[in-house]
């Protein structure tokens, strides 16, 4: 910046004194020029990097929020597939919300009461050790039990019907009495030996 001027100058100085100032104030706005324009630009940049990377964000999330669209649109299809599913469940273990010696003793008694409704006598039965799956456990049930075939015959017919689904793993038949020319005897008592099992759901609530 020009020093002020004394009162004895010149109107040459005055004029060079004037000039100086003049591209003094001409300096200062391009600086200030300069200086906008460089704030302006990394603006721009900054802005442009923003942008981009809402759009590759955009990008990616598009298929997310796809997916999640059609989700909703397909939610009472999906409610109604999923209430299938536990009710096919049901059908076939028992819910994971029920106690292990809950399951235990509502599958012997159903059992026993199967063979009992056929007429059969249950000399014993053995609840084995419960073997713990990936996805559900395995409940056994043995019992030696006498009877005719065609009881037996009932009982295999019945058994699958129950809830949850139950299967023979095993099963032994002995005579009692065997049967001869001389005595036949066509329903002929058996010994029964025989393994039943069904399953339980592990991992959450039915």
């Amino acid at each position: 910046m020009s020093a002020p001027l004394s009162l004895a100058a010149t109107p040459d100085e005055i004029t060079q004194e004037a000039a100086r100032r003049e591209q003094d104030a001409r300096l200062v706005r391009h600086v200030l020029i300069a200086a906008l324009a460089v704030i302006f630009l990394l603006t721009a940049i900054v802005s442009l990097w923003q942008w981009q990377r809402y759009n590759t964000h955009r990008e990616e999330l598009a298929p997310r929020i796809a997916r999640l669209q059609g989700l909703l649109g397909a939610r009472d299809a999906l409610q109604s597939t999923a209430a299938n599913a536990r009710a096919a469940a049901a059908r076939y273990a028992y819910p994971a919300s029920m106690d292990i010696a809950h399951a235990e003793s509502d599958f012997q008694s159903q059992v026993r009461q199967l063979f009992q409704q056929a007429g059969m006598s249950i000399a014993n039965t053995r609840q084995l050790p419960t073997r713990e799956q990936e996805e559900s456990d395995l409940l056994q049930l043995e019992l030696d039990v006498t009877g005719s075939l065609p009881q037996l015959n009932q009982v295999l017919h019945k058994l699958p019907k129950l809830a949850p689904f139950m299967r023979v793993d095993s099963l032994r038949l002995l005579p009692l009495r065997p049967a001869t020319a001389q005595q036949p005897d066509p329903e002929q008592t058996l010994n029964i030996q025989i393994r039943i099992s069904c399953n339980r759901l592990r991992g959450g609530e039915a």
